[in-house]
């Protein structure tokens, strides 16, 4: 719509009232109205557009509001945050998938707050509008990220396809090392529903693909995807029906481990690079060395503020290594900061006050060298375990190292251990086949056979009543969680024995015996196993890409306590 010179906002409502005609005029005259203004605004600016087609263009996607048979499509998968303030806010108000997003179950399993849960992915207001522009009976069919599935955020996405719609088809592409899309990490799933209310008899056919590209296909009644049968906002088990058979059973009468405690979150600072030791080298005073900083400084520093740092890639089944150390500014007992340092530490920090103050956590009357999010369970025995990795890899670490106190970043996610013997039962439970099995069906995945292991994730495990007596602090009917403990012991004492296999096929056994699950359930979960954790031949592996992207850790970092 060129014009020459200063526009005017009635003579463009004038032009537009031509070019779309009297009745569209008369509906929509207020919005048109305001689109002059706008339009007349930018003309005088100097910012002219094209917005005829386009105008034109949504008002006819608006007249098919509940008229399509079919929609398909690939919508747009950006996470919210990505998105301008103004238009992230419309898709907050105007979208009730993302309005009520955030499972809330899951956000009080885990004791974090509902800001993680609701980062929403902008896909989910285009599948909420396709449900919309379809008839009774029409169906959606898109390619969207397979994280729908299990993420907080489509809480309300996976009620109303649960208890609104016919979920016809789910293909789930997540676990595949070869993406579908080059150039772009992504996880695809595409899903087909029909706009109908499901019957009890109502199936979905579920295609899942391995990390070779192996498929699987299973029809498995519709009611039975959530992870809670009685929560239809809960993740979606991505199980062949004789493997979701078997995890009923794990359920059965057992209480949730975010029931008992709260898995947690190492500490953060906000500023690795000002408080990460990389290498420690002797001075010529006994009370001080000179550090390596992960900056590339090096720094002359007093002894006493170093502490052996864990770190989430350092963790494996049944060990973990400590390649670096901290700069510890917190008591060891009861993780408050300390008030002052000693001279060097402190001349070191005041060095780099501004970037210190820089940090989103930090509050003004805090000492410049605060940690964030430390606490005495923080500073205790703890299992932990790192969120990204291809299984759940759980080791005891008990409260120090070398007599000194392990600190645990914020790649790292614990469960404080009572007593040394609850360490070791809750490792062997987490490393265990039955357990490993079961949060891989409903975790988040990463491409590759990847999973994330989040707080809530842990959380919703089901915990044995054998287990649930020894954290009790009872001590009837604790024979096999016993023999738990007897293969922990040996298995942390040295991961590489040359009985491992045979130790952890014990350990298997027990943990299933404790869920009371008969051998063909058991031989299920095995099958599944080995179905999501194949190995990739070796002639393909140079053309395969793994998948150890993290791209959420700030998210749920910035939210977690």
């Amino acid at each position: 719509m060129p014009q020459r010179g200063i526009a005017d906002p009635e003579r463009v409502y004038e032009r537009l009232r031509q070019k779309l005609g009297e009745d569209i005029a008369l509906q929509f005259e207020t919005t048109l109205r305001r689109l002059a203004e706008q339009w007349s605004l930018r003309h005088n600016q100097n910012r002219d557009s094209r917005w005829i087609p386009l105008i034109r263009n949504l008002l006819a996607v608006e007249r098919l509001r509940g008229r399509c048979q079919l929609v398909v499509g690939n919508p747009p998968w950006v996470r919210i945050h990505n998105l301008e303030p103004i238009l992230r806010e419309r898709v907050y108000n105007d979208y009730a998938f993302c309005k009520t997003a955030g499972w809330k179950r899951g956000t009080e399993l885990a004791g974090i707050t509902t800001g993680f849960a609701r980062q929403t992915d902008y896909s989910v207001a285009f599948i909420e509008r396709g449900l919309e522009l379809l008839r009774p009976s029409g169906v959606l069919a898109l390619v969207v990220t397979s994280k729908i599935q299990q993420a907080l955020y489509a809480s309300a996405l996976r009620e109303h396809f649960v208890n609104r719609c016919q979920i016809l088809r789910l293909v789930d592409f997540s676990l595949y090392e070869r993406p579908l899309f080059f150039e772009a990490t992504n996880y695809p799933l595409v899903f087909a529903v029909r706009k109908e209310r499901p019957d009890a008899k109502q199936k979905t056919t579920v295609i899942i693909f391995n990390r070779i590209g192996e498929p699987r296909t299973y029809q498995l009644p519709q009611s039975e995807l959530p992870l809670f049968a009685d929560d239809p906002q809960s993740p979606w088990l991505m199980a062949p029906p004789e493997v979701i058979a078997a995890f009923r059973k794990m359920q059965e009468d057992n209480p949730l481990l975010g029931e008992l405690v709260k898995p947690r979150m190492g500490v953060k600072t906000s500023a690795n690079h000002l408080f990460l030791v990389c290498r420690v080298e002797p001075s010529d005073d006994p009370n001080e060395v000179v550090v390596g900083m992960e900056s590339g400084e090096l720094v002359r520093i007093e002894r006493s503020l170093l502490r052996p740092l864990l770190r989430g890639e350092n963790i494996h089944a049944w060990r973990f290594e400590i390649r670096e150390w901290i700069l510890w500014t917190h008591n060891d007992k009861t993780g408050e900061v300390l008030k002052d340092l000693p001279p060097r530490a402190k001349e070191y920090f005041e060095r780099h006050a501004d970037a210190l103050r820089r940090r989103s956590d930090y509050r003004s009357k805090q000492p410049i060298w605060t940690i964030f999010r430390v606490s005495p369970e923080k500073l205790g025995d703890k299992v932990v375990w790192q969120k990204i990795s291809n299984k759940m890899d759980a080791v005891y670490v008990p409260r120090t190292f070398e007599d000194q106190t392990v600190v645990c970043i914020d790649s790292v996610y614990f469960i404080p251990a009572k007593t040394r013997d609850v360490g070791l039962a809750i490792a062997a439970w987490l490393n265990s086949l039955p357990l490993r099995t079961y949060i891989s069906a409903y975790c988040e995945r990463l491409r590759g056979s990847y999973f994330a292991h989040h707080a809530w994730t842990v959380a919703c495990l089901p915990v044995p009543r054998p287990i649930l007596r020894l954290w009790e602090g009872k001590k009837r009917d604790l024979k096999l969680v016993r023999q738990m403990i007897e293969i922990s012991e040996k298995m942390h004492e040295n991961p590489d024995r040359s009985d491992c296999d045979k130790l952890e096929c014990e350990l298997a056994c027990i943990v299933a015996e404790l869920y009371g699950l008969s051998d063909d359930e058991f031989e299920a979960l095995k099958r599944y196993w080995d179905f999501v954790q194949v190995q990739v031949p070796s002639q393909r592996q140079g053309n395969l890409g793994g998948e150890s992207d993290d791209s959420e850790g700030e998210e749920e970092q910035a939210v977690f306590e």
